[in-house]
């Protein structure tokens, strides 16, 4: 529908230029004329024609979204080329004015040059997309637009924890892609290694709890495992990467005031706090039911020294 009304509104602003044009008789009104035509023939051909084919034969939202946003950004370019050659008639000239134009713009809107350079980049090396998970310039969030100028986001974590959504909508400007790290958790992958740390006292039969512990990873985190070893093998096609085990595994660490043992498996990006929630309730469910197996507390030693008849600390 909204493509109907912008249409007619372009259509009735032609009509009217040529209306005016045979009144007035002016040059300048001609190139009005020219003008309004040429948009609504870029609006037709672009928005109307293009955009419609295409559309219906993607199925997927999010390449419905991007395919939209190429559209418009190439709709736009053509559109100020034709423009600029009907208003500059000269060649030579016009390129005066495309170097004139673009220096001129460069120096007074260098921030908005570099966000829509960024943006470009975006759509050509695609660094991310909608619905992309990713965190730049220790921002973190979800990716719910990317625009010509900026990329919104639906932020993760900061007060809230286990990488869930604040709630909170954030703009970044696309020129920070040049200058800034692009940490991407769903570029190319769906999975993420994670670690629980469980800390025993000294005296218990650690030996007994990795055994179970491991085995209640293996159960827990089987269907992640199996997701990422095919991501891996499609990743291994595209990146030189080293080969990593998918199945959890139990570390042993030992300190002064227990033994940590520090759990790593895969969980799946979006699920990260679920699968740990999941995890560790079954971790306290296992452990009650382990004789000779107790999680240890940070203990404190006091000495009292006497002086004068009196103890202090």
């Amino acid at each position: 529908m909204g493509k109907i009304v912008n249409l007619v509104i372009l259509i009735i602003l032609a009509i009217t230029s040529i209306g005016i044009n045979i009144i007035l008789e002016d040059i300048n009104l001609d190139k009005v004329t020219y003008t309004m035509f040429a948009l609504v023939m870029v609006y037709i051909i672009g928005k109307i024609i293009t955009e419609e084919a295409l559309i219906k034969k993607i199925k997927q939202s999010k390449s419905r979204y991007s395919t939209r946003k190429v559209i418009n950004i190439i709709s736009v370019i053509i559109a100020l080329i034709i423009v600029s050659n009907i208003w500059v008639s000269d060649p030579k000239n016009l390129l005066v004015t495309y170097g004139i134009v673009g220096a001129g713009l460069a120096i007074a809107l260098q921030d908005i040059v570099k966000n829509f350079v960024g943006g470009l980049i975006l759509v050509i090396n695609r660094y991310y997309r909608v619905g992309d998970r990713i965190e730049i310039n220790s921002v973190t969030g979800d990716v719910i637009d990317i625009g010509v100028l900026s990329t919104t986001l639906l932020e993760l974590n900061e007060w809230v924890n286990g990488d869930q959504a604040t709630g909170r909508i954030i703009t970044i400007p696309n020129g920070q892609i040049i200058s800034q790290n692009i940490i991407s958790f769903t570029r190319d992958h769906n999975f993420i290694w994670d670690e629980i740390s469980i800390p025993l006292t000294h005296d218990s039969d650690w030996k007994k709890a990795i055994q179970e512990l491991n085995s209640l990873l293996i159960e827990e985190t089987k269907d992640s495992s199996a997701l990422a070893e095919k991501d891996i093998s499609k990743l291994e096609e595209k990146f030189y990467l080293e080969r990593r085990p998918t199945s959890p595994s139990i570390y042993l660490e030992l300190t002064d005031n227990w033994i940590m043992l520090q759990m790593r498996y895969i969980s799946i990006v979006r699920e990260r706090r679920k699968t740990k929630d999941d995890i560790y309730r079954k971790i306290v469910s296992l452990l009650d039911g382990l004789k000779n197996v107790e999680i240890a507390s940070e203990s404190y030693d006091i000495r009292l020294k006497k002086e004068d008849g009196l103890l202090t600390k």
